[in-house]
């Protein structure tokens, strides 16, 4: 996501800009401070939260995200894990939750070795 050191110099600029039209509609009398966008966007992008509905909305950036922005944001540093990080965040479910997850790895195993999707023999 190197992208983002371009991108968030012109967010700034954008909600800045945003924000000062949204005054500018608010003198004229077209918009209510209710209404107003620019504070609860920039909000979000600094809290994170932005990243949560990115990440819910866009199903093929949920991976990338998830491990860049949320991991650490809900189960704390990943910096005193070593190897495969999803696997000990599993030490932080309790072990009903283990078990429906497990459950359901299960089910999509066997869905997808009965797909008929010619997938079932890596599965094998």
């Amino acid at each position: 996501m190197n992208g983002l050191r371009a991108y968030e110099p012109r967010l700034r600029t954008f909600l800045a800009v945003f924000h000062e039209r949204e005054d500018a509609f608010m003198q004229e009398g077209r918009l209510d401070e209710n209404h107003r966008l620019s504070l609860p966007m920039r909000e979000s992008w600094e809290s994170g939260d932005f990243w949560v509905v990115y990440a819910a909305s866009k199903s093929f950036a949920f991976y990338a995200v998830f491990w860049k922005y949320l991991d650490t944001r809900f189960s704390g540093p990943a910096a005193e894990l070593d190897g495969d990080e999803w696997e000990r965040r599993t030490g932080l479910l309790d072990e009903e939750e283990v078990m429906e997850i497990d459950s359901f790895i299960d089910q999509k195993v066997d869905e997808l070795k009965n797909s008929g999707l010619g997938m079932g023999t890596w599965l094998s």
